[in-house]
C-alpha cells in the first residue's frame, strides 16, 4: 500500500508539474504556456517541495555549485532529459518568512526575468534560457553553461595585470571583448530592454570565447523609439529607479542611483559600458578602480599612454549630464572602434608599455570632449551586426511603465517597473558583483 500511495503522489506530481494548462492547479503560481515560439517550459513543482533547499532533481542531476553570491546560487548540473551539463540559477520566488520576510509573492518579478529572456533569445550576445523549475519558495532557472568565466575575472589574472596589480589590458583587447558586447546592448535597447545590472561581472565567456550577458533580475521593459508609435506619455520611454536603487554602483550613472528617478535606458546603458571600458583600462591605476561600491567621482586619467580616442571616447560616454552623452549608436561609430593607435602590443612597439608607474596628467582632448562632444549628427557607421530590422514591440500596449502590477493567480499583468524592497534577501542595497557562469 506505501508503495501504492507513492506511486500515486508520483503520478499526480508528474502530471501537476507538466508545462500545460490542462492539469495545472487552480492556485498554480505559474502562468499558463505562452502562445510565443520563444516560451520556455515552466514546470510547477511546488507540491512537497516546501524547504529553502529543494532542488529540482526529477529534472536535473546536481553536479557542483559554481558561485553562491549575494544575489543568488548558481550550480552546475545535468540535466536527466537530454544528458546536457548546464547551469541553474536558483533566485527566490518569495520573501521569505525563515529571513523576516512576510511571505509576499514574487513570483511577478521571476516571470519579468524570464519573458525578458526570451524577448532576446535571438541575440546571440546573451545566454539562453532553457527551461524554468518553480518551487514553493525557489525558482531554479537553466541556462547554457558558460565556462569561459567573467571578463572580470580574466581582468583580475596575472596575465593581464601589471607587478603592481594594475591593468596592463591593451586597447586592442579591450576594443575586441567590448564591441560586441557595445553591440548586444544596443540590440537589447532596440527591443525596449534595459538590463538594470550592467558591470564587468556580468559579461560572461561561452566555451567559444564570446561573450554573452547575464543576470537579468533587475530587468526593465520600456516603449523603444523605434517601433514608430507615438506616445500620448513620453514617461513610457523612460525606466524608473525606485526607492532604493539597487546595482554596483562604480557603473550606475548619477540619473540611475538617485532614488523617485525616471530615466533614459539608452543614456544610463552608455554610462554604465563607458564606465567597463575605465574599468578595463584603469583599474589599479584609478583608486576609485578598487572599491566599485562607492559611487564614482570623475577624475583625471591617471594611466598615462592611453590614446586619444579612447579618452575622449569615455569621457563622453560618463560625463554627468545624460544630454552630453553620446547615443549608443554613435558610440559604435567612434573611431576608437576602428583605430590602431593607443597602447599596442610590446611586438610591435617595444618602446611602448602598457602600464607606467606614474600618475598620468589630465588630456586636453579628455577634458574638452565633455564640454563640446565631437559627435557627427548623423554618423556614417560601418555594417552594423547590431541592428537588426525594426523589431515589433516586446510589451502589448497595454504594458507600460506605470502600470501597477494586478494581483491575481494567472498573472495577466506584469510589474514594469523597479524591483522589490532592499530587505529582498537577493536585492540587497549594495550587492556584490555576484555570479559565475561556468
Amino acid at each position: 500500500m506505501a508503495c501504492m500511495g507513492q506511486c500515486v503522489q508520483s503520478t499526480l506530481r508528474w502530471l501537476y508539474s507538466r508545462p500545460s494548462p490542462r492539469f495545472r492547479h487552480c492556485c498554480s503560481r505559474v502562468p499558463p504556456p505562452s502562445r510565443s515560439p520563444d516560451a520556455i517550459d515552466q514546470y510547477d513543482l511546488s507540491w512537497f517541495n516546501d524547504d529553502i533547499g529543494d532542488f529540482p532533481d526529477d529534472h536535473l542531476e546536481f553536479l557542483s555549485v559554481i558561485n553562491n553570491g549575494a544575489n543568488a546560487l548558481c550550480s552546475k548540473a545535468r540535466n536527466k532529459d537530454t544528458g546536457e551539463i548546464v547551469a541553474v540559477r536558483t533566485r527566490a520566488n518569495c520573501d521569505w518568512e525563515e529571513f523576516g520576510g512576510d511571505g509576499s509573492d514574487w513570483m511577478p518579478y521571476v516571470q519579468r526575468e524570464i519573458r525578458a529572456l526570451e524577448a532576446a533569445s535571438d541575440i546571440k550576445g546573451v545566454v539562453k534560457l532553457k527551461r524554468a523549475y518553480h518551487m514553493d519558495k525557489n525558482s531554479h532557472l537553466e541556462f547554457e553553461l558558460l565556462p569561459g568565466g567573467s571578463l572580470m575575472e580574466r581582468l583580475r589574472t596575472g596575465e593581464y595585470l601589471d607587478e603592481f596589480g594594475r591593468s596592463a589590458v591593451y586597447e586592442w583587447e579591450a576594443r575586441q571583448w567590448m564591441r560586441p558586447v557595445v553591440e548586444t546592448y544596443a540590440q537589447l535597447l532596440a527591443k525596449g530592454l534595459y538590463q538594470g545590472d550592467q558591470h564587468l561581472d556580468n559579461i560572461v565567456f561561452d566555451a567559444d570565447g564570446c561573450p554573452k550577458l547575464v543576470d537579468f533580475e533587475l530587468v526593465q521593459f520600456f516603449t523603444p523609439a523605434t517601433n514608430g508609435l507615438s506616445l500620448r506619455d513620453p514617461s513610457q520611454r523612460l525606466v524608473g529607479s525606485g526607492l532604493d536603487p539597487h546595482g554596483v554602483e562604480f557603473y550606475m550613472s548619477p540619473e540611475a542611483a538617485s532614488p523617485h528617478t525616471f530615466f533614459d535606458p539608452h543614456k544610463a546603458t552608455v554610462y554604465s559600458l563607458g564606465q567597463m571600458l575605465r574599468m578595463l583600462l584603469e583599474f589599479g591605476h584609478d583608486p576609485a578602480t578598487r572599491d566599485v561600491m562607492r559611487p564614482y567621482v570623475r577624475t583625471p586619467f591617471w594611466r598615462m599612454n592611453l590614446s586619444a580616442d579612447v579618452m575622449e571616447l569615455i569621457d563622453s560616454m560618463t560625463a554627468d549630464d545624460p544630454a552630453m552623452r553620446p547615443s549608443i549608436v554613435q558610440v559604435l561609430a567612434h573611431p576608437f572602434w576602428f583605430g590602431q593607435g593607443g597602447v599596442t602590443s610590446p611586438v610591435t612597439s617595444p618602446e611602448v608599455q602598457p602600464h607606467v608607474n606614474q600618475r598620468s596628467q589630465p588630456a586636453a582632448t579628455a577634458v574638452g570632449s565633455v564640454r563640446n562632444p565631437t559627435w557627427p549628427t548623423a554618423p556614417a557607421a560601418p555594417p552594423m551586426t547590431a541592428f537588426p530590422p525594426v523589431p515589433s514591440p516586446v510589451l502589448p500596449p497595454n504594458m507600460t511603465l506605470r502600470q501597477p502590477y494586478t494581483h491575481n493567480h494567472t498573472y495577466g499583468h506584469w510589474v514594469s517597473g523597479p524591483p522589490p524592497s532592499a530587505h529582498h534577501p537577493h536585492h540587497l542595497q549594495y550587492p556584490t558583483a555576484v555570479t559565475v557562469w561556468g
